[in-house]
């Protein structure tokens, strides 16, 4: 499996039977696209998350607009949603033996108090969720605490590997941070192999 960051919050998981493309809005694809089937998941439709061009793909499927609580099968892979702290969804994926977890906007937007029941909501999501090889989450340099998501992923999930997302181009200032607090297990680079 290799990870791909394209842009911001899109991604590309590549396996050795299809390609899953979550959250695509901008950026250049990896060539490995044209090879394999390819299958397009959108969390949510902000406009950070989602862009029509993902129905100009040629993708074999775009999963979109789904409600949390879906279950879906498919001969690669299968995946479920559940709610976001934001909107929209967010995916646990099993796909090649692994369990995969893209938040999407899932994350503990926790701007100030009144932002309290986001933090609740997001342990709920995850608890109800349980364990993921590994989690790709916002890790958003405009909250208070960019890291927050992060330490409740590693304290219920225990991810092998988490990616940040969702950063505004701002990688240089949190990926440290994330590191300093997770050590080896956060990875942030153009191609990830798991």
């Amino acid at each position: 499996m290799i990870i791909h960051h394209i842009d911001h919050s899109g991604f590309l998981i590549e396996g050795d039977s299809c390609n899953l493309l979550f959250d695509h809005v901008r950026g250049r694809l990896p060539d490995c696209v044209d090879a394999k089937p390819l299958y397009v998941f959108v969390s949510h439709r902000h406009a950070d998350h989602f862009s029509e061009r993902v129905f100009s793909l040629g993708a074999e499927e775009v999963f979109i607009d789904l409600d949390a609580g879906a279950g879906v099968v498919r001969p690669f892979f299968s995946f479920s949603t559940y709610p976001s702290t934001d909107e929209g969804v967010c995916f646990l994926i099993r796909f090649e033996g692994r369990l995969v977890y893209f938040a999407g906007d899932n994350g503990d937007w926790y701007w100030d108090e009144d932002e309290k029941w986001r933090d609740e909501m997001h342990v709920r999501t995850l608890r109800s969720i349980g364990h993921a090889d590994v989690a790709i989450a916002p890790a958003d340099p405009r909250l208070p605490d960019p890291v927050r998501t992060f330490s409740e992923i590693f304290d219920i999930m225990n991810p092998s590997l988490a990616v940040p997302m969702h950063m505004w181009g701002r990688q240089a200032e949190v990926v440290p941070l994330l590191k300093r607090r997770f050590g080896e297990r956060v990875v942030f680079k153009d191609e990830i192999q798991f």
